[in-house]
């Protein structure tokens, strides 16, 4: 889990810090992709934190990492979609 990463954990640490009017909510993104090999050539290619690392790996860990990922995302068959969130907070002085 992520330090500030559910519903209003943002807008808690920002009154904490005495900022006023606050308001927070999440920005939603949708990406999709035609099969689960699209979507994991990116992480091959070394592409952002978690491709670095998935590319830094063993074969066999590599390959491990495929599994599992593509286990825990429902071993799509065909395209699918993923949603990602970010949590946001504004406030003022």
């Amino acid at each position: 889990r992520m330090r500030f990463g559910t519903k209003g954990g943002l807008a808690e640490l920002w009154r904490a810090a005495g900022l006023a009017d606050v308001e927070d909510g999440a920005i939603v993104v949708t990406a999709s992709y035609e099969s689960f090999d699209d979507l994991w050539e990116s992480f091959t290619l070394g592409v952002g934190p978690a491709g670095a690392y998935a590319a830094s790996l063993a074969p066999a860990a590599q390959e491990a990492l495929r599994d599992e990922y593509r286990r825990r995302l429902g071993s799509p068959a065909g395209p699918f979609e993923l949603e990602a969130r970010a949590w946001y907070a504004v406030g003022r002085k």
